[in-house]
């Protein structure tokens, strides 16, 4: 087995007497799909957030590329390819598709930029935006305001900034949250594509993509990862049935 792009050794955060996560252990090789996934209130979006930097851990560690990161800002963890999407606030509205993506691309190069006049004058930014439109299926969106597409079409927008930042791992907060049957499809499929290309950690409530798309699946449940494994190992596993999957699995 290859060695793991990012390793999460004991990993606690607790509120007061809640523990959030409590002692997580998870590893993600390289470019693998590993999907995350329990109940509300399991600790996915608190754990997303330690592995991203917005959250402090308590204990534990997270190890990126080799490297101890665990108290690592945002910012830092992104330069080192640690990139995360759909929670994303920088989507400007009133700009185009392009325009948005080309922002991320110059992010990504550390240029200084003031907004709108330089992402459009800058066209080997606008080449570059137009190229991750054209991979996440939104070739056909590029001038039009982020404000007039869908929500889907925000979705793969918003993966499109994330891909500027030139990742080694996504970090993916539910793609397919709000979005209808044809654009889940759609979100599924670009996963699909860019599979084996980055390492992916899916956070997914979707249970029929989860299992489409993931090469490994964990489970986390009351803040604990209760179980680990293939699809098929935790389809199977009667723990996971009896505290998230149910009896359909």
């Amino acid at each position: 087995m290859a060695e793991p792009l990012l390793e999460i050794a004991g990993l606690a955060k607790s509120y007061g007497a809640l523990a959030v996560t409590a002692g997580v252990d998870l590893a993600v090789l390289p470019g693998e799909i590993h999907a995350l996934i329990g109940p509300n209130g399991a600790g996915k979006t608190t754990l997303v957030g330690e592995i991203a930097g917005e959250v402090m851990p308590d204990a534990g560690h997270i190890r990126f590329g080799g490297a101890d990161i665990t108290r690592l800002p945002v910012h830092a963890r992104a330069c080192l390819g640690l990139a995360r999407a759909f929670q994303i606030t920088s989507v400007f509205p009133g700009f185009t598709a392009a325009e948005n993506v080309a922002l991320a691309v110059m992010a990504a190069r550390r240029r200084t930029f003031r907004l709108l006049r330089p992402a459009a004058a800058d066209r080997s930014a606008r080449e570059d935006a137009l190229a991750l439109l054209r991979e996440v299926g939104l070739a056909a969106r590029a001038d039009t305001p982020a404000s007039g597409i869908s929500h889907g079409e925000r979705r793969a927008l918003e993966l499109a900034m994330a891909l500027a930042l030139r990742p080694r791992l996504l970090l993916l907060d539910e793609p397919m949250a709000g979005t209808g049957p044809a654009e889940s499809a759609a979100m599924v499929a670009l996963l699909e594509r860019l599979k084996g290309r980055y390492a992916i950690l899916l956070v997914e409530h979707d249970m029929e993509a989860v299992f489409r798309l993931a090469d490994r699946i964990s489970v986390l449940v009351a803040g604990r990862v209760i179980a680990c494994g293939t699809p098929d190992a935790v389809r199977a596993d009667a723990a996971v049935k009896a505290a998230y999957l149910g009896e359909e699995a």
